[in-house]
C-alpha cells in the first residue's frame, strides 16, 4: 500500500482517558490566556452586543467555562476534545482509513478495529469489496463501539492546495450523510493532521467551514452536536483548532459590527450587464448579470429560510433587506410568523426596493433528504410557477429570479437553468392571457460561479455565431406525446438517460453518462429506501407470500431436491440498490424495445398474449407509486427472484448473470416470478437466520407462451417457433412459463441486461 493510501487522524493509545478542553490547561495554551485578557476579549464583545441591539443574536460564538470550550455555528455545538476517539458516545464515529478500507492498516484505523471487534473489517469488505476513493464515506454498523455507526473515508498525503479540496469535500459528505440519516451527534478525529502530514491550522479552518457552510445550506439538519476529538499528547493540533475557534469567533462578532446599521448599502463596483435577451413565446427572457436589488420590476423574487429571517446569513435576502429596510423583515414576522414550507410563497411589499411586491420563497438543500413530494428540482420547478401563477393573478408585467438554488443550496448549474427555462415555457404554453411580458434572471457577479452560470443560461437560450455573440432562438419547453402512441415510442427510444426521479446517491440531476463519466468510487450503492417505499414492498411480498406455490417442480439440473419456500416471510428490511452502471446497460435494452415498438406497431401486453392466464400478478397488486415509472408499452413489470447469501454482492455489482446460472425450465435465462413465496424456494439463509430476495425489473418485450419444459438459449422465432431459426428474423424477447407443466408463472430473459435487481429484500 502506498502511503499515501494510509491511514490517518491521530495516533491513539490506550494509556489516555479523554480530556475535555479544560480552563486548566498549561500556560502556553490558548486556553490559558491571562484574567486579564479573557476579561478584555468578553468587555469588547459585551460593547458590540450592545451596539449591535437587537440585530445581536449570536450566529458564531466560542464559550468557555470550567469544562468545555464550545464553537457554535449556527445551530450546531462544536467541542474540541482531548482523548480517544474509539471511547465517545455518540451517534457517528468517524474513521479516516485508507482506500481499501483494510482497518488493520494504519494506527487509528487500529485502534478502532480493535475496539469495536472484526466485525466491522467484515461489513466494510462486504459492502464495499472494490474500496472506495479519496472523499467518498462508507456506512458500517458500530461494531461493540457506542455509537450506530461508523463513517469510514479516506484522504491523500498533504502535498498542498489539491488535498484540501478533497478534504473538504470528505467533511461536506460526512455532514450530508448525517443529514440524510437523521444522526443527531458526531465525533471526528482531527483529520490529516498526524501521519498524512495536513498543516492543522488549515485543518481546522477547513472543518469549520465546511460546519458553517453545511449550517447555512441545511436549515432542516439534524445533526446538533459534533465533536472534534484529538489525541491527548497532540498539544499541537489540539492548540491550532481552539486557536482557529477563537479566531473564527472574534472575526464573526466583528463582521457583524462592521455590517450594523447604517452601512447598508448595496455594492457598487460589481459587473452589470445584459448577457442575453430571448423570447419564450410572449415573454421575453433577459439573463442579467448584476444586483437583484437594483432591478427596476414589478416583483423581485426571494430565495430565503424557512423560518424568513432575512439577515440570517449572508446573500439575497440580506442584500433585499439592506435596501428594503426593516420593514420588510417587520412584514415577514407579522404575517409570517411560523415562516414558510418548500415551495411556498410568501409575498410582501418592496419598500425601498424598486419593485412593488416581494416573492419570498425557500426550497430544501439539494442534498438534503429526498421523498417523491419533496425532490429539490420539483419544488423549485412549482415555486417558479406559483410565482409566476401570482404575478399574473395580479396583472404585473415584470418579475425578476435569481438564479435559483445555485448558491448554498448547491443545486446543480444545469439543472437549475433546464428547470426555470423550462417552468417559464410551459406557464406560457398553459397560460391563455398572459400579462407578464418580461422576466429576468438576475446573476450575481459576487459568487464564486457565476459566469459558469451565465454560461449555461446563453448556451441554453441561445445558438452561438462565430462572432461569438448570441443569436438567442425561442426556447419551449418539450411536450412529452401523449402514452400509447408511437411518437411517445419514438421520444422514448431517442430520450436521454436518466436515473429515476427516486434515487438519492446517483440523482436524475445528471444525465446517466455524465455520471458514469464524472462518478468516483464504485458504480453501486446500498441506500435504505423510505417508509413508505419499504410500506409498499413489504405489502407486496406478503400479498404474494402463497397462492400454487406448494412444494416445486424442481428445475434443470436440481433433480432429487424437494424445493420448499425458506422461513415465514417476516421482512427485517428494504434496500434499493443504486447501481449506475447496470441502469445504463438495463435502459439500453429498455430504448431497443421502445425502437421495436414503434417500427412494428407496437408490443401485446402480458394478459393479452395468446396463452396468456392474465396480467402480471406483481403489477396488478403493487401499489400505483412504485409502477408509475414501469413502461407497459414494453411489457416493464416487477418480478421476484431468490438467490443464495453469499451470492448478493455479486448480483449487486455484476448483475444477474444467466451464463453462470443452472438450466431452468424453460432454459438458461434470468427467472422472475410473480409471487415471493415461489422465489422463496431458491434462497437460503446466513448464520442469523436470514434469507435474501431481490425485487427486480424487466423488460420482457415479445413474450412467448410456454406449457412445457423446453431448454431455450435464446427466445423462440416469432413465425416458426424454433429456437433456431434460419428463415425468418423476428424473434422473441423472452418466455412466460404459464400453465400446463407450470404450477407458478415464469418470466425468463436470456440477454442478463434485459433485467435489473433494484431492491434487495432480508426477511426471515
Amino acid at each position: 500500500m502506498s502511503s499515501s493510501e494510509s491511514d490517518d487522524s491521530n495516533t491513539e493509545s490506550s494509556n489516555n482517558c479523554e480530556e475535555e478542553c479544560s480552563s486548566e490547561g498549561t500556560q502556553d495554551s490558548p486556553e490559558s490566556l491571562s484574567e486579564s485578557t479573557t476579561d478584555t476579549e468578553d468587555e469588547l464583545f459585551r460593547v458590540m452586543d450592545k451596539t449591535l441591539g437587537a440585530r445581536s443574536k449570536t450566529t458564531v460564538g466560542f464559550t468557555h467555562n470550567d469544562t468545555r470550550r464550545v464553537l457554535t455555528v449556527g445551530k450546531i455545538n462544536v467541542r474540541i476534545v482531548k482523548g480517544l476517539i474509539s471511547e465517545e458516545q455518540t451517534d457517528v464515529i468517524v474513521n479516516s482509513s485508507n482506500k481499501n478500507l483494510d482497518l488493520s492498516k494504519g494506527r487509528a484505523s487500529k485502534a478502532l478495529l480493535e475496539a469495536a471487534s472484526k466485525s466491522l473489517q467484515s461489513e466494510c469488505n462486504s459492502k464495499y469489496p472494490s474500496g472506495i476513493d479519496y472523499g467518498d464515506v462508507a456506512v458500517t454498523g458500530p461494531g461493540d463501539l457506542d455509537c450506530k455507526k461508523v463513517f469510514h473515508g479516506a484522504l491523500p498525503k498533504w502535498e498542498g492546495p489539491k488535498q484540501e479540496k478533497v478534504l473538504k469535500e470528505f467533511v461536506i459528505n460526512i455532514l450530508e450523510e448525517c443529514t440524510k440519516r437523521k444522526m443527531k451527534s458526531l465525533a471526528m478525529p482531527a483529520l490529516g493532521t498526524g501521519y498524512l502530514s495536513y498543516p492543522a491550522d488549515k485543518t481546522a479552518a477547513i472543518v469549520f467551514g465546511c460546519i458553517d457552510e453545511f449550517d447555512g445550506d441545511n436549515d432542516d439538519t439534524s445533526l446538533k452536536d459534533i465533536k472534534i476529538v484529538v489525541f491527548g499528547e497532540d498539544k499541537g493540533t489540539y492548540d491550532a483548532f481552539v486557536a482557529k475557534a477563537r479566531q473564527r469567533s472574534l472575526g464573526q462578532r466583528k463582521d457583524r459590527l462592521r455590517s450594523a446599521p447604517p452601512s447598508r448599502q448595496p455594492a457598487t463596483n460589481l459587473v452589470n450587464r445584459t448577457s442575453c435577451t430571448s423570447n419564450i413565446g410572449n415573454i421575453q427572457v433577459k439573463v442579467i448579470v448584476g444586483s437583484m436589488a437594483e432591478q427596476i420590476v414589478d416583483v423581485i423574487v426571494n430565495s430565503s429560510s424557512p423560518n424568513l429571517k432575512l439577515d440570517n446569513r449572508p446573500g439575497l435576502s440580506q442584500s433585499l433587506l439592506e435596501v428594503a429596510g426593516q420593514s420588510l423583515q417587520d412584514d415577514c414576522d407579522e404575517n409570517y410568523p411560523n415562516g414558510i414550507k418548500p415551495g411556498e410563497v410568501a409575498i410582501t411589499d418592496g419598500y425601498n426596493l424598486k419593485c412593488q411586491k416581494v416573492f419570498h420563497g425557500t426550497l430544501p438543500g439539494w442534498y438534503s433528504k429526498r421523498s417523491e413530494s419533496l425532490l429539490p428540482e420539483k419544488v423549485m420547478s412549482n415555486f417558479v410557477t406559483k410565482c409566476l401563477e401570482k404575478a399574473e393573478r395580479n396583472s404585473f408585467k415584470t418579475i425578476a429570479f435569481p438564479a435559483l438554488g445555485t448558491g448554498f443550496l448547491k443545486y446543480p448549474v444545469d439543472i437549475t437553468v433546464t428547470k426555470m427555462i423550462k417552468t417559464i415555457g410551459k406557464f406560457e404554453h398553459d397560460c391563455k392571457s398572459n400579462s407578464i411580458s418580461e422576466v429576468r434572471i438576475v446573476i450575481y457577479p459576487g459568487s464564486k460561479d457565476w459566469t459558469e452560470i451565465e454560461k449555461e443560461f446563453i448556451d441554453q437560450l441561445s445558438d452561438h455565431k462565430p462572432t461569438g455573440k448570441p443569436t438567442v432562438q425561442p426556447v419551449l419547453a418539450k411536450k412529452i406525446p401523449a402514452r400509447g402512441t408511437k411518437e411517445f415510442l419514438e421520444f422514448k427510444y431517442r430520450e436521454d438517460l436518466k436515473t429515476p426521479s427516486y434515487w438519492t446517491e446517483f440523482h436524475s440531476g445528471k444525465s446517466i453518462k455524465d455520471w458514469n463519466t464524472r462518478r468516483k468510487g464504485p458504480p453501486f450503492k446500498f441506500v435504505d429506501v423510505d417508509q413508505k417505499t419499504c410500506n409498499y414492498i413489504v405489502g407486496i411480498f406478503k400479498a404474494t407470500w402463497g397462492g400454487n406455490t406448494g412444494p416445486v417442480t424442481p428445475a434443470f439440473g436440481l433433480h432429487g431436491f424437494s424445493l420448499q419456500p425458506s422461513g415465514s416471510g417476516h421482512v427485517i428490511k428494504v434496500q434499493r440498490i443504486e447501481n449506475i452502471y447496470l441502469f445504463e446497460r438495463y435502459q439500453q435494452e429498455c430504448q431497443r424495445l421502445f425502437r421495436k415498438a414503434a417500427t412494428e406497431g407496437g408490443i401485446q401486453p402480458v394478459e393479452k398474449t395468446k396463452g396468456s392466464s392474465g396480467a402480471v400478478v406483481t403489477t396488478k397488486q403493487m401499489d400505483k407509486s412504485l409502477t408509475s415509472h414501469l413502461y407497459p408499452e414494453i411489457n416493464e413489470h416487477y418480478f421476484f427472484h431468490g438467490t443464495k447469501v453469499n451470492r448478493v454482492d455479486v448480483i449487486v455489482s455484476q448483475g444477474l448473470d444467466c451464463r453462470l446460472a443452472m438450466s431452468g425450465r424453460v432454459g438458461c435465462g434470468v427467472y422472475g416470478a410473480e409471487r415471493s413465496s415461489k422465489s422463496a424456494a431458491y434462497v437460503d439463509q446466513n448464520s442469523n437466520g436470514e434469507s435474501k430476495m431481490f425485487l427486480i425489473r424487466m423488460c420482457l418485450g415479445d413474450v412467448c407462451v410456454s406449457k412445457n419444459n423446453v431448454s431455450y438459449k435464446r427466445p423462440p422465432c416469432k413465425k416458426c417457433g424454433k429456437e433456431i431459426c434460419f428463415t425468418h428474423v423476428e424473434c422473441y424477447d423472452s418466455v412466460m412459463a404459464d400453465g400446463g407443466a407450470f404450477a407458478d408463472r415464469e418470466f425468463v430473459v436470456y440477454d442478463r441486461y434485459q433485467s435489473y435487481p433494484e431492491y434487495l429484500i432480508t426477511y426471515k
